[in-house]
């Protein structure tokens, strides 16, 4: 077996150092998107009253560290960059203000560059809360790309308009696309005559990652 001289042992421990720096560099440049979200118990964007706050912090955190892990494995940095607040509310659903019931809101504003900046609200109380929150994302997914969706997407996307994996999904193209993002995140199975809008919707995913 061949020895090593210092020198060389040196030499080799600097190199793994400066390949671990940018490693870990990238990294650590990676997770600084991750400030743009915030997980809070209200914000002024969507305003909620006293009885939805969840001021338990312990239960916060829990709710808090779910939601963080499962956005990890669902989508990149770069499809979710637009979400500025994440709303984890004490309450299994609220109302919208015209009479309707939910458990999701994701409220967007657009820039004149652009770009576009997302609020999220979850009834995190509702057994259904991590699938709304895979439906939300997929709302700001889409606005965060708007124009690549209309531009390659949208007509292809509507001569699919008798394909969808709910009856929610037959509201509008925007339910349509989030209903289809989460069923496709989630797993859930869908019928045979769903597939070509998953496989649709899968294509503009992986082209935003």
């Amino acid at each position: 077996m061949r020895k090593y001289t210092p020198l060389l042992s040196i030499v080799l421990l600097l190199s793994v150092s400066f390949l671990y720096s940018i490693y870990y560099g990238i990294s650590h440049s990676n997770n600084k998107q991750y400030t743009g979200l915030k997980y809070v118990e209200s914000s002024r964007r969507i305003p909620i009253g006293d009885e939805m706050l969840m001021t338990d912090e312990k239960e916060f955190e829990n709710y808090e560290k779910e939601y963080k892990k499962l956005l990890s494995q669902k989508f990149t940095l770069n499809q979710i960059k637009a979400i500025e607040e994440i709303i984890i509310s004490n309450s299994s659903e609220f109302d919208t203000g015209d009479g309707e019931s939910t458990i999701g809101l994701c409220y967007t504003t657009h820039h004149n560059s652009g770009k576009s900046v997302s609020t999220i609200l979850i009834a995190s109380k509702n057994h259904r809360h991590l699938r709304t929150l895979l439906h939300e994302c997929c709302h700001a997914l889409y606005f965060d790309n708007r124009k690549l969706f209309d531009s390659k997407y949208k007509d292809r996307w509507e001569s699919l308009d008798y394909q969808f994996v709910s009856n929610y999904a037959t509201t509008n193209i925007k339910e349509d696309f989030a209903e289809t993002g989460a069923a496709y995140l989630s797993g859930e199975e869908y019928g045979k005559e769903c597939v070509e809008k998953i496989k649709l919707f899968k294509e503009f995913y992986n082209e935003t990652r």
